[in-house]
Order: structure tokens, then C-alpha cells, then sequence
């Protein structure tokens, strides 16, 4: 499989942070604008594909420590991936 890994989804919260993780594929389209048909730096565009990606299988997690123990957990099911555990951060609230 092209492009799966364990990815911590880490976006801001109040004054904060707050983290999702999910074994996914194809992360890297949560850069895609669908309506320019390109990738983009914008990160409203972002939130709202991480929102398509993680939102259906995740719930939020409030530290990085808990985020990454999780991670660690899914990895005991997913031992063979292509990108191990990622973390990207999304500039944006989910």
C-alpha cells in the first residue's frame, strides 16, 4: 500500500492544542484544493480536508504524550507502514 502510516493531527484549541491520530492513506492530499485543483498553503483548506480524513474514526486527545502513546498502540496493528508515525500540524481549529 502507497503512502499509509500513523498520523497525529495536531490543530489549535482555544490557547492550545489539541491531537487526533489515524492509520490513514493518501495523507498528503489534506494540502489539495479541490476547488483551484491544486495544492495549497491555505490553512482553512487544510481544516476542512483534515476534517474529512480524521473527523469520521478520531476523537480529540489533549496532550501530545497521549496523542503519541496512541499512536504507539495503532503501530502494535499496523507494524509495517510506509511512513511510520507523522505528526502535521494544521493551523487552524478542527
Amino acid at each position: 500500500m502507497a503512502d499509509d502510516g500513523i498520523y497525529i493531527l495536531k490543530t489549535t484549541k482555544d490557547d492550545g492544542f489539541e491531537y487526533r491520530v489515524s492509520y490513514l492513506h493518501g495523507v498528503n492530499n489534506y494540502r489539495y484544493d479541490r476547488k483551484k485543483e491544486q495544492e495549497t498553503d491555505d490553512p482553512l483548506v487544510h481544516a476542512i480536508n483534515a476534517r474529512r480524513m480524521w473527523l469520521p474514526r478520531t476523537l480529540p486527545i489533549a496532550t501530545y504524550q497521549e496523542a503519541h502513546a496512541k499512536a504507539e498502540k495503532i503501530r502494535e496493528e499496523h507494524p509495517v507502514t510506509d511512513d511510520g508515525i507523522c505528526q502535521i500540524d494544521v493551523d487552524a481549529e478542527f
